[in-house]
């Protein structure tokens, strides 16, 4: 990737200027728009998979179904925590999801306060097809690297994310001493 500057106004310096090529935020938010536009659509729809009501699916739909398909039922919070997801994102996805009976929401027998959302045999059936579809839309991402490539690739977004899940668990570990 290579990105053309420009030239600033007349009297006008920056010192530190970033080479965007290799400025890694820049980068991973960059490709993860181009990811989500090859692979989910536009306008926030997320397939061309009809739901219930004829209305495409949204993203924040579709990352719910997947968390559910994957992983299992589980609470609103936990939703959102493991999608890092705002909770009102995670209200109204539900909400849609389980007015076309895609989901169902049960109460906990430990904790009356709390529900638990899983998949309904539709909501179920749907993910599978739609799952299919995003398989090969991300077979068609990754046909660009070799298979030792992927692999290196997945190694260093592990070795990446752990670390930086180490960092904020040190920065809530400092912040906390000061309560």
């Amino acid at each position: 990737m290579k990105i053309q500057k420009k030239d600033l106004p007349l009297g006008v310096v920056v010192e530190n200027a970033f080479d965007l090529e290799f400025y890694l935020p820049y980068r991973i938010h960059l490709l993860a728009l181009r990811v989500g536009f090859v692979g989910e659509g536009t306008g926030g729809k997320a397939f061309d998979v009809n739901s219930a009501d004829d209305e495409l699916l949204r993203v924040r739909e579709w990352r719910l179904l997947l968390l559910l398909a994957s992983l299992g039922p589980m609470s609103s919070s936990e939703i959102a925590d493991r999608s890092k997801m705002e909770k009102a994102t995670v209200t109204r996805a539900t909400k849609e999801l389980r007015n076309q009976g895609l989901i169902t929401a049960k109460a906990s027998k430990s904790d009356g306060r709390k529900s638990y959302i899983t998949l309904t045999q539709k909501g179920a059936e749907l993910y599978d097809k739609l799952a299919e579809q995003r398989q090969r839309q991300v077979n068609a991402i990754e046909s660009c690297l070799s298979k030792s490539e992927i692999e290196t690739f997945y190694k260093i977004l592990n070795k990446l994310d752990d670390h930086l899940m180490e960092q904020i668990q040190k920065s809530q570990a400092t912040e906390s001493d000061w309560d």
